[in-house]
Order: C-alpha cells, then structure tokens, then sequence
C-alpha cells in the first residue's frame, strides 16, 4: 500500500538550525488518549514533551484525523490481499517455509474483492484528507507505544486484531519517526 502527497520537495536540511521557534506542530492527542489510550507515563511524558516545545517557541495545537481504527481496517484489508497474492506461488509450493506468524496473519482469511475494492477507495479518501494536515502544520505529533510489554504477550493474531501507532501514517504513506522521551515507572526501579 503505498499513498503520498503529491508536493514538491523542501530542503529539510537546510531548515536544521538549532531552533524550533514558530514550528508548527499539530498534537494527535485523540490517537493516545481516545483511540489506543496509552499507558499513564506514556501520557504524563508527552505532556512533558509539549511543554518543553511550547517553552523552545513551537506552536502547539491539538488537532485531529480520522480514528485509528479506520486506518486499521483499510490496512488489514488491502495489505492481506496484497500479500497473500504476492506470496500466492510459494505458499501454494512450499507452505513450510513460512513461519507461524506469517502463516496466521495472511492466510487466515479470503478478502473478497468488493471489500478490497472499497478499502482501496477508502484509502485515497484517507490520503485526500490528511492534506489541510499537511498544510496547517509542520510535524504532527503522536505516542509511541509507551512501556515494552513482555515477551511472553506476543501473539499473533495481535497485529491483525487492533491497530497500532503507526498504522495512520502506514496507510497515508506520510514520514514517522520515534523517539523515546521518558521512561516508565517500572523501568526506574529497574534501570537502577
């Protein structure tokens, strides 16, 4: 799946000067605290965060998109037919050289094509949408996913059944980058 703003490109390293003084930078609030509440110190961090910019002279502003969830959908519907026709050939010859976690993600289900067809609709709706975003605003600011779960919470059928933080920008094709800016309650005991 692959979707962009059709724009031309600035020179992102020239505007590296130390300062972010009047960056326009539009907070996602509803993606960590409606759509996939996130952990109280993931909150409490990126509450710290925005003031930290708000004191370098950004301009902070919450604004909102679409819910996650819808991003999510469009997702699963368009990367499980894409992948398994990609894979179609090799999982029909030699289905055991694919791992479980591949196996259960793309073969779990038939898409049927009206639904492919219409995620793909919705898919450049989504794109289309996010382009006043993209205007009004330099960054868009979200969570990351907060505390690391343990390993023994991986599962699956997770990836597929609920959306993650990364999935909006997945979908819009637009940039993402993480960076960590706390640490969690349970990791300063730890850490120690």
């Amino acid at each position: 799946m692959r979707a962009s703003i059709e724009c031309e490109i600035p020179n992102y390293r020239a505007a590296l000067n130390g300062s972010i003084k009047n960056v326009r930078i539009g907070a996602l609030r509803h993606y960590w605290e409606e759509d996939m509440p996130a952990h109280p110190d993931l909150k409490r961090a990126m509450d710290e965060a925005i003031d930290v910019f708000k004191k370098l002279g950004a301009r902070v502003e919450d604004c909102r998109t679409r819910p996650m969830q819808d991003s999510f959908d469009t997702k699963v519907i368009i990367a499980e037919s894409e992948i398994y026709s990609i894979h179609y050939d090799n999982l029909k010859s030699r289905p055991g050289d694919f791992g479980r976690d591949f196996s259960g993600a793309c073969c779990r289900r038939a898409v049927p094509v009206v639904d492919y067809v219409q995620a793909s609709r919705e898919h450049r709706r989504i794109v289309a949408e996010m382009r006043p975003l993209y205007e009004n605003y330099d960054v868009l600011l979200s969570a990351g996913f907060g505390p690391a779960p343990r390993l023994d919470a991986h599962r699956t059928a997770n990836f597929w059944q609920k959306s993650n933080v990364f999935t909006p920008s997945n979908v819009t094709g637009g940039p993402s980058l993480e960076l960590p800016n706390g640490f969690s309650g349970g990791c300063r005991s730890a850490c120690r």
